[in-house]
């Protein structure tokens, strides 16, 4: 493997330092944990700047964002049934956004939502612009991460960045960002 030739290895977390060591045979002295920054591009955006970018979305606020994803340590359809499990009051005043979703991935997380009775309050949308996170980041009033593996978790950094609450799952590189 790569990891037992490299002369040095630089990696985002003690959590992947740990997986490279223990599942790749990694030298654990040719490795540095170099933890990564939010994206320079994410501040937070003035709340007169949101309407026009929420409309594209089809949202309105309080909002939660979700950053979804095919893959099922995302745990986006897990973050559907807790969805369901809040006060059906609380779900008619806000709105959970979806975005990063494919085509697949996107009909069946809308299946879900069909079978639930959560339409209204949960929106889908493909992958989010770049260019629209800063403000989709602002308005959120939390950023929903219960993602159960990552090697980092850079979305919770830019979150802070937008000044944005973050609920995060307790797993893999999470808890060290």
């Amino acid at each position: 493997f790569a990891c037992t030739k490299a002369a040095w290895i630089i990696c985002p977390s003690h959590y992947t330092r740990d997986r490279l060591i223990n599942q790749f045979n990694a030298d654990p002295q040719r490795i540095t944990v170099n933890y990564w920054a939010p994206d320079s591009s994410v501040k937070p955006v003035p709340q007169d700047l949101w309407p026009k970018t929420l409309r594209r979305y089809g949202v309105q606020c309080p909002l939660v964002l979700h950053l979804g994803a095919a893959a099922g340590r995302k745990n986006t359809q897990r973050l559907i049934h807790a969805w369901n499990e809040v006060d059906s009051t609380v779900r008619q005043n806000w709105q959970l956004l979806v975005v990063g979703l494919d085509r697949t991935s996107k009909a069946h997380v809308h299946e879900l939502l069909n079978q639930m009775n959560l339409t209204k309050s949960v929106i889908l949308h493909d992958f989010a612009d770049e260019a629209d996170l800063p403000t989709l980041l602002s308005a959120a009033d939390v950023l929903a991460y219960p993602s159960i593996s990552e090697g980092f978790g850079l979305p919770i950094l830019d979150a802070w960045q937008a000044h944005t609450a973050v609920l995060a799952g307790n797993r893999t590189a999470i808890p060290e960002v």
